[in-house]
Order: C-alpha cells, then sequence, then structure tokens
C-alpha cells in the first residue's frame, strides 16, 4: 500500500504560526476550501469569476512570498481524513497519473489516501465478510468494476466513488469517467475518414464493462458509413495482457484478406498490434493504421508514437476525491455522474488510406 502526505504552504521563514493553506484563501475569498483546491488544480471546472477572485488573492503580495514546502512535522501530523483507493492490478500504467491526481485533491486537504490493490473490492465481489480494518476509511475510490449486489453492499459501509470503470446501471453510487462509446466512436470515425475500409478491433475481455460501451462506439462508427465488419475482425481477448493481445494480433494479421486498420480497446493491445505487423513485415501506416486508447506514456515512446485516444487521467483521480470528499461532507449530496472529455491524438501509426482495386 502506498501513503501519500499532504503538503501545506508555508513562509520562507517556516514559523508555524505564519503558514498558509487553502482555508486561508477560502476563508479571504468566501468559497469553499474544495473549490480552492479545484482553482489549483483543475481551474476548468471553477466558474470564471471565482476562478478569477481566488487568483487575485493568490496573486497577492503577501501570497507570493509564500511557496509549498512539505517538512518531516507535517508529514508526521493526523490528517483529516484517511481514504482508500482500490486499483485491479499495480503493474498497469494506466493507474499512475489517476492516483497522482487524487493524491493531489487528497493532499490539498490534507487528507491521508492509501493504495489497495482491489483486495477490498474482491471481498465485496466473493460474498466474504469485509475487513474489520475497512472501518478506519472516510471514502473509497473504487477502480474496480463490480456487479450491482457487491458495489451497493460496499457502499453500505462507507462513501464509495467510481472511477474511470464504472457500473452505470446504480445510480446511488457516483462515478467520474469519460464516454467510451463516443470516445471510441471518434477514433473509428478518424480511420475512416482516412479512407480505411477493412476495419478490424481488438478489445480487452467482456468482462470489463467499458469494454462493451467501447466496442458499441465502433459497432456505431461502422454501422453509420455503412462498414460491414466480420465477426472474425472483432477479437476479444480472453484475459488482459501485451503477450495475448500480441498473439492475437499475429492471428489477425496473417488472415487474409488482412484488415487495413486495426482499433484496439487499449495502448497496450495497440503497441502488441503494432509489434506483430513488424514482425510479419507489414508496414505502418502505408499497408496498416493501428489506433490505441488511454495514451499511457508509452505510446509515444515507441518508435513509432502511436496515434490514440488520450484520458485526462489525472483529472479523473483529482475530480473522483473532489467528489468524495464533498459527499463525506454533505452526505445528503445529490449522487454524480461525471464524464470528462477525452482527445484524439494524432501520431505516426495512422495515416490515409489510398483507395485501390483490392479494397473490399
Amino acid at each position: 500500500m502506498l501513503r501519500f502526505v499532504s503538503v501545506c504552504f508555508m513562509k520562507d521563514t517556516d514559523v508555524a504560526k505564519e503558514k498558509m493553506t487553502i482555508y486561508d484563501v477560502a476563508k479571504e475569498t468566501g468559497c469553499s476550501p474544495a473549490t480552492v483546491s479545484r482553482a489549483l488544480n483543475h481551474p476548468d471546472l471553477v466558474r470564471p469569476d471565482t476562478l478569477e477572485a481566488i487568483r487575485r488573492v493568490m496573486n497577492s503580495g503577501d501570497f507570493r512570498k509564500r511557496k509549498y514546502r512539505l517538512t518531516e512535522a507535517e508529514s508526521l501530523k493526523a490528517p483529516t481524513g484517511c481514504f482508500l483507493l482500490s486499483i485491479p492490478s499495480p503493474g498497469n500504467p494506466f493507474y499512475g497519473q489517476i492516483i497522482e491526481g487524487a493524491a493531489s485533491a487528497a493532499a490539498a486537504h490534507g487528507c491521508t489516501l492509501l493504495t489497495d490493490y482491489s483486495m477490498y473490492a474482491e471481498h465485496a465481489a466473493a460474498g466474504i465478510s469485509l475487513p474489520a480494518g475497512l472501518s478506519r476509511f472516510d471514502g473509497m475510490i473504487l477502480m474496480t468494476g463490480l456487479e450491482s449486489r457487491p458495489l451497493l453492499r460496499l457502499a453500505e459501509h462507507f462513501p464509495v466513488i467510481q472511477c474511470s470503470e464504472y457500473n452505470e446501471e446504480i445510480d446511488t453510487v457516483s462515478s467520474v469517467s469519460i464516454d467510451d462509446a463516443a470516445s471510441m466512436r471518434k477514433a473509428a470515425d478518424h480511420l475512416i475518414a482516412s479512407g480505411h475500409r477493412k476495419l478490424a478491433y481488438i478489445s480487452c475481455p467482456a468482462q470489463m464493462r467499458y469494454a462493451g460501451r467501447r466496442l458499441r462506439g465502433f459497432r456505431a462508427a461502422c454501422e453509420a458509413a455503412d462498414l460491414e465488419v466480420p465477426d472474425s475482425r472483432i477479437i476479444i481477448l480472453p484475459q488482459t495482457g501485451f503477450a495475448v493481445a500480441h498473439s492475437a494480433a499475429l492471428r489477425l494479421l496473417s488472415a487474409s484478406p488482412r484488415p487495413d486498420a486495426v482499433v484496439c480497446s487499449s495502448d497496450i493491445y495497440a503497441i502488441a498490434c503494432v509489434k506483430a505487423a513488424y514482425e510479419l513485415g507489414i508496414q505502418i501506416p502505408g499497408d496498416l493504421s493501428v489506433i490505441g486508447f488511454d495514451d499511457i506514456p508509452q505510446a509515444s515512446m515507441i518508435q513509432l508514437a502511436l496515434t490514440t485516444i488520450r484520458q485526462p487521467r489525472y483529472q479523473l483521480g483529482y475530480t473522483a476525491f473532489e467528489t468524495l470528499w464533498q459527499e463525506v461532507q454533505d452526505p445528503a449530496r445529490r449522487k454524480q455522474k461525471v464524464l470528462l472529455p477525452t482527445e484524439l491524438i494524432i501520431r505516426e501509426t495512422t495515416g490515409m488510406r489510398q483507395p485501390s482495386e483490392h479494397s473490399i
């Protein structure tokens, strides 16, 4: 488990009585501490007039003399709350910026954030009695997809918010995510507009809830363009991971007729597809375009930088904690379903497809 400690504002003199926090800015502007925190880390979610008032205070001469400083004494102080962030796997690079965003929001409120690799979520899903230690947490950010019954069971213990992966059937648990279907349609539309007609799709396992939403977006783009995609070109992987995606991509690209573009539900799968194409002597993007999803750091590090859908991962984590914090402060607060925007990032693995007499 990871522990994140809070950061406070202090004068250069380090005199404890003169330290400044977001609560001082909130008092000066008449805003809530949560609003000041959003202005610092997520200004696009703050009204322009409110943002201007906060910046005016922060840009005052007195405030400019202050700076961020983390001291040993401050790191050992008791936090105002202890929260849990539950993720499915520690090895997936997708979660890094989400954890960072959630940790920043927690630190702004003087809270401790612990990261758990799905232990509590797995207990809830399996119907096992939840550990007694769960009661020490004030709330949980859940990134593990749960069915309705275990999700509601978990939410009985304390406030829970779903982040990224979410159960759309439940209205009594808040969520912060993206529009998976619309985002995947954006990816497929880009390939279709570039002249590709023989599209294929590599998807994560069906038990992932976002998998179904993204596949719907892909199918919607193809149907709107009057493109028929054979079942043989829709690959649903039995499990996550690079190796299984690489094997599937080798089979897909060795078939005849071969697709001229592959849409992948994650960057890991897209990178595996690029590797398979290289091993088969298929030129990218001349013979084949490949597009991924997530924009993990590796997407821009490979030899041919990956075209992908960028998720606002830092903002997902930050907004998830802020929303959870609001619900802890006001338990009667209406549950929220927040969808953050995504962006198509065009790089080197996609290009224009020239029509040919062999196109199908």
